[in-house]
């Protein structure tokens, strides 16, 4: 694995020597026949290399990344027509459902002669496999990108990872959403299947630069993406398989009467699940372009914040959700400044370990800092917080996209009080947070709700 602070380049190679790992790992499943979902992950893997040799822009030498691209193109042509023929037998029992029973006999002929197709090319395939020259080829690549092996960085290389995801995310997101925005119920299929290749980059390069994100609001923009892109897919495989019947009856003029009118039946199902799938790519499509995907994705590509920055959001709470795995802590804490000061410098017992820690600002944004103490560094100090104490149980948290949580159950003079924070790592992600039904009305700029306000003036008045 890369550093923890790993390099474009180190970040790049890593993913393309795992990529073709995952390629070699499935040959022999694929040469054996025994699970025709081995050929797509050789080929997701495939392509995710091609992918990210294009798209990690600067990351590889370019001349050496023009000539890997072409090799790995002829890498992936004998592939095609097998998969093509596997996503149709897998469908075969979908396709017969689509059409009336008087209409599924005649598709016999259909899957029959798919079936015979799929022979011979999963032969071709098997001898492409075991060929000296495809073993002499995927050994070498694989050498390449080991650890220390022959592939040089770019221009762009040795910036950080981080860095370069962040830029390239961005800039990709942006052109995807610019394709999008021009589809219509009228768009020609081709530029459906380009938008679907645009979108399938954009996640890879989320996968390649995941481990450099933060991983809340990129798992909300992963299911996004998933979304749109299982519509995506929909309607490519109903369109082939629209060009594929159509080729059928050409290629074969003396089918009988049952068998054309079957395939014709199938051929119409197949354009009403085109056209339903497209309404459902456009639904998605609302959701890629609308504020909280784009939110989500300014989350992602915009640096964490300076060190001793805090950012947060607060809220009521609606009702207690499942703890089940979440951690509970007693906490005790008081405030050595005046509710007046404009600096807060607040004691804090959480469970056995001890804290001081100076918070500036208020809302959504605070400046914070925090050092463990001992316990005899505490005591001293913990007269001095008389009138301005706080007593809690916290429960620590994930919720389910994700972000970690923090719910405060208050005791004494607030008791009944159920206060729940996220914390963000930038203000984008702050703005992108859905918050889950549990959760109430937000409180994060009401100063009633501060701590230190609470443990002067008790409950605001509405809970009281």
């Amino acid at each position: 694995m890369p550093a923890s602070c790993p390099t474009a380049f180190d970040l790049a190679r890593h993913s393309l020597a795992t990529g073709l790992a995952e390629m070699r790992a499935v040959e022999g499943d694929i040469c054996a026949d025994r699970n025709v979902e081995a050929l797509h992950a050789y080929r997701v893997a495939l392509r995710r290399f091609r992918s990210v040799l294009s798209l990690c822009t600067g990351a590889f030498d370019p001349v050496q990344t023009a000539e890997l691209k072409t090799r790995m193109k002829a890498l992936m042509a004998p592939t095609g027509a097998l998969r093509d023929l596997d996503v149709w037998l897998l469908a075969e029992r979908d396709c017969r459902a689509m059409v009336a029973k008087k209409h599924r006999a005649g598709l016999a002929l259909v899957f029959q002669t798919l079936r015979g197709e799929r022979a011979a090319a999963l032969a071709q395939l098997q001898t492409h496999l075991r060929s000296p020259a495809y073993l002499a080829e995927i050994t070498a690549l694989s050498e390449i990108f080991a650890e220390g092996g022959t592939a040089q960085p770019g221009p762009r290389g040795a910036e950080p990872a981080a860095a370069l995801g962040r830029a390239l995310i961005h800039a990709r997101y942006l052109k995807t959403c610019k394709r999008a925005k021009g589809l219509s119920a009228k768009t020609p299929d081709a530029e459906v299947h380009a938008l679907r290749i645009a979108c399938k980059r954009l996640r890879y390069l989320l996968e390649v630069f995941a481990e450099t994100l933060p991983p809340a609001p990129l798992k909300s923009l992963m299911s996004r993406m998933k979304a749109l892109q299982t519509a995506l897919g929909v309607f490519n495989d109903a369109a082939v398989q629209g060009v594929a019947l159509s080729e059928i009856l050409q290629a074969h003029p003396t089918l009988g009467r049952a068998e054309v009118h079957s395939i014709k039946a199938l051929r119409k199902a197949l354009q009403q699940s085109q056209i339903r799938a497209r309404a459902e790519v456009r639904h998605q499509l609302g959701k890629l372009l609308g504020a909280k995907t784009q939110a989500l994705v300014q989350s992602l590509c915009t640096a964490a914040p300076p060190q001793g920055l805090e950012i947060e959001r607060k809220f009521l709470v609606q009702h207690l959700p499942d703890l089940t795995g979440a951690e509970a802590l007693r906490v005790r804490q008081g405030y050595l400044t005046a509710l007046t000061d404009s600096t807060e410098l607040r004691l804090r017992q959480m469970g056995d370990r001890y804290y001081l820690t100076q918070k500036g600002g208020a809302g959504r944004v605070r400046q914070e800092r925090e050092v463990e103490i001992t316990k005899m560094q505490f005591a001293p100090f913990w007269p001095a917080t008389e009138g301005r104490r706080v007593e809690k149980t916290r429960w620590h948290g994930r919720l389910a996209e994700g972000h970690s949580f923090e719910l405060d159950l208050f005791e004494g003079d607030l008791k009944g009080l159920r206060l729940v924070e996220v914390e963000f790592p930038n203000e984008a992600a702050a703005e992108a947070f859905d918050p889950p039904a549990w959760f109430g009305a937000e409180v994060t700029e009401d100063k009633r709700y501060g701590n230190k306000w609470m443990a002067v003036h008790g409950l605001p008045e509405q809970v009281s």
